[in-house]
């Protein structure tokens, strides 16, 4: 009766079009009738089935939009409460909801955590406290098991070689060897489902720490639930961009190194504080990496190895804790996989670091000084001398750090790249 196309409703782009407005409107009384009396879901939730937004929603989420001026304040105010009503439906009726929507709505909720302004970090708030760290959003390990995630466990520390069954072997009747280092993933991954409350509060504190104030998250909080005593003006600041950094699953990690970069203190036995902030955090990156690594493709494998170099440097024997170095273990052999190295790129910028030479030349002082021959601490070492990563790297333990060598107790074997790529260089003219 209105005159729209129909058609043109599933476009990705039909919300801008049609009637957004109306929409956020409608979706903002369905989740504050639902927050008042939970049986109005019976009636209201169906919204959330529709085909025309479920298309939306997905054409939200695989357009992989980065930039905020992609999406409108109120396309982004709507498509959170769409999460926030759908989060509702999930905590009363857990049943009715189905594989395909918990896929669907745990992709839009990283989506727009890393998307949205400065000026939204209440529903930023939001999803950190409500939807990132559902369990019941990890549907795979609740219900399957980590070990059907997990083709097979981790055989050895020998990164450079393929994953291996875990079964027994048919050639010689004997089952395989028990690994020398690290958990197996099945168990991390199913300790770090069981730990999503303690991970969420880890999170949490580090927002309020380090990201967005008390203060400046109440006046965002009454500008979005439209507490008019309570604001002084409604005129949204200039954002620059994204409120959390693209690499905002290593948060805590990154706020913990620059604490004690910045207090130039390194305790000599490192806190069960820090400890539970840094295994909190990398068995969530674990946890995200087999689970949902659609959501991590926007941050490069450097990033991620540049973050996990920075915990050796936080204390002096946090990476000898038997937990983060089961969780370094496994994230370095994920990383070291030839898909990833593929991709890995040592010499272009890397995000949050002003010179990834420097963070090396740290590291290497680091290493000399409390590595205690540690082998996982030694593949961090060996992985940037490959010969297609600058030559200032290699320069800077052959000339620079020589001491460290000592150190450096790895074999052949126990290496995380094959030799060939540090020994043998693709230079054929002198």
């Amino acid at each position: 009766n209105s005159g729209i196309d129909v058609q043109s409703l599933t476009k990705p782009d039909w919300l801008c079009v049609a009637y957004a407005d109306w929409l956020l409107g409608l979706f903002r009384l369905c989740v504050s009738a639902t927050q008042i009396h939970k049986g109005v879901l019976s009636k209201v939730g169906c919204v959330l089935e529709n085909v025309l937004l479920l298309e939306y929603l997905e054409a939200v989420v695989l357009s992989q939009v980065t930039k905020p001026p992609a999406l409108s304040y109120g396309e982004l105010e709507l498509l959170c409460c769409t999460v926030n009503l759908f989060m509702i439906k999930l905590a009363c009726d857990k049943d009715s909801v189905d594989k395909s929507s918990l896929r669907l709505f745990r992709h839009l909720s990283h989506h727009l955590v890393a998307l949205l302004p400065s000026s939204m970090a209440h529903w930023t708030h939001q999803l950190l406290s409500q939807a990132i760290f559902h369990p019941t959003l990890y549907w795979e390990v609740e219900n399957h098991g980590a070990d059907w995630l997990v083709e097979a466990d981790i055989t050895s520390l020998s990164l450079r070689e393929p994953l291996q069954s875990a079964s027994i072997n048919e050639t010689s009747g004997t089952p395989p060897p028990p690994p020398p280092l690290g958990r197996a993933v099945s168990t991390l991954l199913t300790r770090a489902f069981q730990r999503l409350s303690s991970i969420r509060s880890t999170y949490l504190n580090v927002f309020s720490e380090c990201v967005c104030p008390e203060r400046q998250l109440a006046q965002s909080r009454h500008q979005a639930l439209e507490h008019p005593m309570a604001v002084s003006s409604f005129l949204l600041p200039p954002s620059p961009g994204p409120l959390l950094p693209l690499d905002w699953v290593l948060l805590p990690v990154i706020a913990e190194s620059n604490k004690r970069t910045i207090s130039a203190m390194i305790p000599e036995e490192s806190s069960t504080e820090v400890v539970g902030i840094v295994t909190g955090t990398l068995s969530f990156l674990l946890l995200l990496e087999h689970t949902h690594p659609e959501v991590l493709k926007s941050l490069a494998v450097g990033s991620k190895l540049a973050r996990l170099m920075c915990i050796f440097l936080i204390g002096g024997d946090l990476f000898l804790d038997g937990g983060v170095h089961d969780l370094l273990a496994a994230l370095l052999r994920l990383y070291c996989s030839e898909k990833a190295q593929q991709s890995l790129d040592l010499s272009s910028p890397i995000l949050g670091l002003a010179s990834f030479y420097d963070l090396y030349i740290e590291f290497l002082a680091q290493f000399a000084a409390v590595s205690y021959g540690d082998r996982l601490f030694g593949c961090f070492v060996l992985l940037p001398l490959q010969q297609r990563y600058p030559v200032q790297l290699r320069m800077a333990l052959w000339g620079e750090y020589p001491v460290a060598l000592r150190a450096l107790g790895l074999t052949v074997d126990q290496a995380s790249t094959p030799m060939h790529s540090i020994w043998v260089t693709k230079q054929r003219k002198i």
